[in-house]
């Protein structure tokens, strides 16, 4: 009798533990990943890679398509880090999921430290960024932790219609190139094809960020992620033919647009920023013919958001 009871006391323990792995353990959105989070009050979100706790920590992940694994392990390390202006504080090996992961710990700022784990081969790389309440070692062994329960599920589709936080009304030559794509590179084309370079041909440019608090207005939103993409890429403004409000099925965005010159090539650009309680969403279209521009404005037109 104090066998079988002390089996069943075995058997028990084991069925709760299997059961609390399970509640914790989430699908991360947009790729192929799940991880166990760093704390029990974990915030997630269907609309894009991010699990934070508060002010405590903030964790993104991001899942990239096939690429020179090595390559990308030689452009992030604690050498790169150094010539950026970074402190690193250390630089390890662990295994996650069977891969030979790299660990990068670095001083961020004034408030934050930050750990980067990346692992991946041929087919795909990952990289895991976490910003953390500075000197919180404890925290830093639990986001540790968490980082080597990722494991990537190679037979999973991501079901982007359900990561997306918008949808179309109708159908629409511009669609989602699903290959390569991750929440802060969202490419639709023509047909969705994918494209050799940036500018060989039209397209439209989505980002899924979460809504931190930082960003109070859709134009703070649009202005923040314009910005950004105008100094990266050069892009001389000619002349702008909208900047102000818009309205897409009856919600109010910002909206601005503009004929644009980069380096030799003429274009327009089309930009749009969105903010509600979930998230923040940033469009930009660069159409470089007429009938194009017509078919992005009807993508824009036909938004309907979650």
């Amino acid at each position: 009798m104090i066998f079988r009871a002390k089996h069943l006391f075995f058997f028990l323990i084991l069925l709760v533990t299997f059961q609390l792995f399970g509640q914790v353990r989430i699908a991360i959105a947009g790729t192929r990943l799940s991880i166990v989070p760093p704390t029990k009050n974990a915030k997630i979100s269907n609309y894009y890679s991010v699990i934070s706790e508060d002010d405590s920590y903030e964790m993104s992940v991001v899942e990239f398509p096939e690429s020179n694994l090595q390559e990308k392990m030689n452009e992030i390390d604690s050498i790169a880090y150094t010539k950026r202006g970074l402190e690193v504080i250390g630089e390890f090996e662990m295994e996650v999921d069977h891969f030979k992961a790299k660990v990068i710990h670095v001083k961020s700022n004034l408030y934050a430290d930050g750990v980067q784990v990346l692992f991946g081969d041929s087919t795909f790389f990952v990289m895991v960024s976490t910003l953390f309440t500075k000197g919180d070692k404890v925290l830093f062994n639990s986001i540790l932790d968490s980082y080597r329960t990722l494991k990537i599920d190679r037979s999973k589709k991501i079901n982007w219609n359900k990561f997306l936080a918008f949808e179309q009304k109708s159908a629409n030559q511009f669609k989602l190139v699903e290959k390569g794509c991750f929440p802060m590179k969202m490419v639709f084309s023509k047909n969705a094809m994918k494209q050799d370079s940036v500018f060989s041909d039209s397209f439209i440019w989505v980002q899924q960020v979460p809504n931190d608090g930082n960003l109070k207005t859709n134009q703070e939103l649009m202005t923040y992620f314009l910005m950004s993409a105008l100094s990266s890429d050069k892009i001389e403004i000619l002349k702008v033919i909208h900047d102000g409000v818009s309205t897409i099925s009856g919600v109010e965005t910002y909206q601005f647009i503009a004929e644009c010159r980069m380096k030799t090539k003429n274009f327009q650009l089309n930009a749009i920023g969105y903010l509600n309680k979930n998230c923040g969403i940033f469009f930009q279209s660069f159409t470089f013919n007429e009938a194009d521009t017509i078919e992005t404005e009807r993508f824009f037109k036909n938004l309907k958001f979650k």
